[in-house]
Order: C-alpha cells, then sequence, then structure tokens
C-alpha cells in the first residue's frame, strides 16, 4: 500500500500478547517490548535495512472491551468497578475506555503528521473509520478531521 510515490507501508497484524506471554519465557515483558522484539525479528527475516525504515506504530486493539472482562483482569466485581469509576473520575469504566482511545487518537495525530484517518483508526484501537468518526463526534462534537487537524495545529 503506497503512502506516497515512491514510500510503502505494512501492515503487520495478528500479535496476540495475552498467549504469548502465559508461562513462557515471555511474561516479564510488556506489550511494547514484545511489539519491538517481533518487529525487530520481523524486520531480520525479512532482510529489510534499518535505514529503509522511517517509523514503525503499534496499535492495540481490545476485541472486547466489556465490563466484566475489566472488572475480571482487574479483581473487582462488575458492581464494585463501576462504583468505584464513578467515585473516581464521575463516570463508568466503558466511557473512560471511549475517553482514552479519543486521547490516544490525539496524542498518535500529534506524533504522526502524515497518517491518514484509516491509519490512526487503527492504531489509536478503533475497529474502523466510522467507529472513530462516530466516537469523535459524540465525544467531541467534532469529525475526526477537524479534531485531528486541531491536534496537528499545535505542533511546533
Amino acid at each position: 500500500m503506497a503512502s506516497r510515490p515512491g514510500r510503502r507501508v505494512a501492515i503487520v497484524a495478528g500479535l496476540r500478547t495475552p498467549f504469548v506471554k502465559a508461562g513462557t519465557s515471555f511474561k516479564d515483558l510488556s506489550a511494547l517490548e514484545l511489539g519491538k522484539q517481533v518487529v525487530a525479528e520481523l524486520v531480520q527475516r525479512a532482510e529489510i535495512p534499518a535505514r529503509a525504515i522511517d517509523q514503525i506504530v503499534f496499535g492495540t486493539v481490545i476485541p472486547s472491551v466489556q465490563l466484566p472482562n475489566i472488572a475480571r483482569e482487574v479483581g473487582l466485581s462488575e458492581r464494585q468497578l463501576y462504583r468505584r469509576c464513578v467515585d473516581e473520575i464521575g463516570y463508568g469504566p466503558k466511557h473512560l475506555v471511549r475517553v482514552l482511545r479519543l486521547q490516544r487518537l490525539l496524542r498518535l495525530a500529534r506524533r504522526l503528521p502524515d497518517a491518514g484517518l484509516a491509519a490512526l483508526a487503527a492504531a489509536a484501537g478503533y475497529a474502523d473509520q466510522a467507529h472513530m468518526s462516530r466516537e469523535c463526534r459524540v465525544l467531541a462534537s467534532l469529525t475526526p478531521a477537524r479534531l485531528v487537524r486541531s491536534q496537528r495545529h499545535l505542533l511546533p
């Protein structure tokens, strides 16, 4: 897939860190550290010279961000998790996930000024560009294009 004339982009998907880390020598690595190792191995096996790589973007997509799954991960009941979220931040965990994903989109927009909306949506953890568009309109009352442009305007 071409991003600009003469430039290529590779999208690699399928790294499932919980399964790779469970009971293996990788168990103490963060998802980012594990991702770095996977990319380094991929680049080495593909015999891609390091100078040919301008940037690498890692994205995370959680397929099922549901209250029971989050509660189980943090060791609380659903009701306890909901109450703690409301007490601490003023809204429930599901809304928190949406806000954090939007904040990740804004950070990526500033760090990756040449990235398109579809690439930003994938890297930020949205299911697709339409999902990102709906979330931007609901949470920020702006289209993704205007929101991203506003963040890029902040660049030096």
